[in-house]
């Protein structure tokens, strides 16, 4: 029963009791008379106008996103030779997600220093047998030091690949039984691990160093070449820089720290450089993302709080981003929002709701909604001064449930009726319950 029902009822109550008083007596003046006198003063609830903040919330279909998601894309196509890690699982920065066989891209690799010698043999013809044979000498020479560094960064995966396989059946092992045997075996094989990387490393910079040679001496005497083999000889150059960066593609590590959404390679199968073959989401800090009007965008913040529910249970999150634009397609305004606590029931994608505020009256004059009153929809409300009930008309603003901003027509710590009463009218006397 709403509020302005309960108030006709009871004044309905009310003048049937007065009338049936009269009847009782015999005399129905003298018993108006005497209703009159008993009820000429009221007893009321008081409440002052006070300032404070008023919000009025609006629910919103959110999505659930992590802060940061990265697709690793593989720039080379070729056969997986080896996938290091499976949906669900938890990755760090820089560990080899998947490695692509390089059998093929040498053939190309191959086959562009070919292309480049029958470049350079025209190139030989103007400088000389002494040319010929130093650029076979560190073509030869490269060959050796990529074929050398190529088997110790093999011998780097494998030794790897073993230390983790042991630090899985240490972590399966039963309670109670000894790890020492493989504790062992796995700390020589780091120590052999840095042994590896040292060789590995040291192959690098000789690979590089051969690399550099054979650049540097196909490119001398090309000053005495004509425009012709000049550009013969670049061309070539390009297909051959372009075949050997292949073969720094062919290993695709994890770019950020966090946990594998998504996996589309397998081992032995082909890997494409059209569609992500990896998806990693940082789920440090989850978002929730919604769409909301213009009218409710203006009046969002970086830092206003938020409410997000799912399945009956409730999340906080502070908003991080307030998007300016809007969407052509739905004519709404992207907001996100950073929830405050780990969630990880809060899996990637899933839809919530999201209670935001919509409307707000900061530091504004606030009555209690039972004290305001409407005739032909002016507002207005009584005052108690000097025991008198005084009626006064107010502008009113946004309103909730309970209380009602106040525009104008009372200040800061007036005293408010908040109860009603069927003889509550302008000039009554009346008195404050305590």
């Amino acid at each position: 029963m709403n509020r302005n029902v309960a108030r006709m009822m009871a004044l309905a109550a009310a003048g049937a009791m007065v009338l049936a008083a009269a009847g009782c007596s015999g005399n129905s003046g003298e018993a108006v008379a005497a209703s009159t006198e008993e009820t000429s003063v009221i007893l009321v609830s008081v409440e002052p106008a006070s300032r404070g903040n008023l919000e009025l919330n609006t629910s919103f279909v959110g999505t659930v996103q992590p802060d940061q998601m990265v697709s690793v894309i593989p720039k080379v196509s070729g056969t997986v030779e080896k996938v290091n890690f499976q949906p669900g699982d938890t990755v760090k920065k820089g560990e080899l997600l998947f490695q692509i066989s390089t059998e093929d891209l040498m053939t190309s690799v191959r086959q562009a220093q070919a292309a480049y010698r029958s470049a350079a043999a025209q190139v030989d013809q103007m400088t000389g047998s002494s040319y010929k044979s130093s650029l076979q000498q560190l073509d030869t020479a490269f060959d050796t030091a990529y074929e050398n560094y190529q088997d110790a960064s093999d011998a780097v995966d494998e030794c790897e690949d073993a230390i983790r396989e042991l630090k899985k059946q240490i972590a399966e092992l039963p309670v109670g039984a000894s790890s020492a045997e493989l504790e062992a075996q796995l700390a020589q094989l780091q120590a052999q691990l840095s042994g590896l990387k040292s060789t590995e490393d040291y192959l690098r910079k000789t690979y590089n160093n051969a690399k550099n040679s054979y650049n540097i001496t196909m490119l001398e005497g090309k000053e005495e070449l004509d425009e012709v083999a000049a550009a013969t000889l670049e061309q070539a150059q390009v297909a051959l820089d372009a075949a050997m960066e292949t073969l720094d593609h062919t290993k695709l590590y994890a770019p950020i720290d966090g946990v594998v959404e998504s996996v589309s390679v397998t081992e032995m199968n082909m890997a494409s450089t059209g569609s992500p073959a990896f998806i990693i989401s940082n789920k440090s800090a989850m978002t929730i993302t919604f769409d909301v009007s213009s009218d409710a965008v203006m009046t969002m913040k970086i830092g206003d709080s938020v409410a997000v529910e799912k399945s009956g249970k409730e999340y906080e999150a502070v908003v991080t981003e307030v998007g300016t634009m809007v969407n052509g397609q739905t004519g709404l305004f992207t907001v996100k929002a950073t929830l405050t606590q780990e969630a990880p029931e809060l899996l990637t994608g899933l839809t919530v709701k999201v209670t935001a505020p919509t409307q707000k009256a900061d530091d504004a004059l606030l009555v209690s909604q039972d004290a305001v009153y409407y005739e032909d929809g002016d507002a207005y409300l009584y005052l108690l001064k000097d025991g008198v009930v005084t009626r006064v008309d107010v502008e009113t603003g946004i309103s909730n449930e309970e209380q009602v901003e106040i525009l104008s027509g009372i200040t800061d710590g007036d005293p408010v009726i908040t109860s009603w009463n069927p003889n509550m009218v302008d000039g009554v006397s009346a008195v404050a319950a305590q």
